[in-house]
């Protein structure tokens, strides 16, 4: 999977999961979601032997900071109002939360698992 391939796999599943999740979804979150997946395959590659909370929480991190970096631009900056997390508790600037960090450990350890098992390549 090039470069390419796995960010529009990135992009188009993540707006899949906002589609289903929240029943509408942003072009920006597809650019955060190939981000994200491309994340996903360098963490992937450069943790092998790690344990497994490792990885998905180092992932979880480089993907908040996408989407806090893509929340203040978008939602912030833009005025876009594409998602405000503002009533969440532990939130920051209302762009991203400790519950979604949370499920992004979750989700993450999930993939990177799957890409580990080489249900989809890493090594490309």
């Amino acid at each position: 999977m090039t470069l390419i391939q796995r960010f529009l796999f990135g992009a188009f599943s993540y707006g899949l999961i906002e589609l289903v999740w929240r029943g509408n979804t942003h072009i920006s979150m597809a650019v955060c979601g190939g981000l994200g997946f491309c994340t996903l395959h360098f963490v992937g590659r450069h943790t092998r032997g790690l344990p497994p909370l490792v990885p998905a929480v180092g992932a979880a991190i480089i993907i908040s900071v996408i989407e806090l970096i893509g929340g203040v631009i978008c939602n912030m900056l833009l005025g876009l109002e594409v998602w405000d997390y503002s009533d969440i508790p532990f939130n920051l600037l209302g762009q991203v939360c400790a519950t979604y960090f949370c499920l992004w450990i979750l989700l993450c350890g999930v993939i990177l698992e799957i890409m580990k098992r080489k249900a989809i390549r890493v090594d490309c």
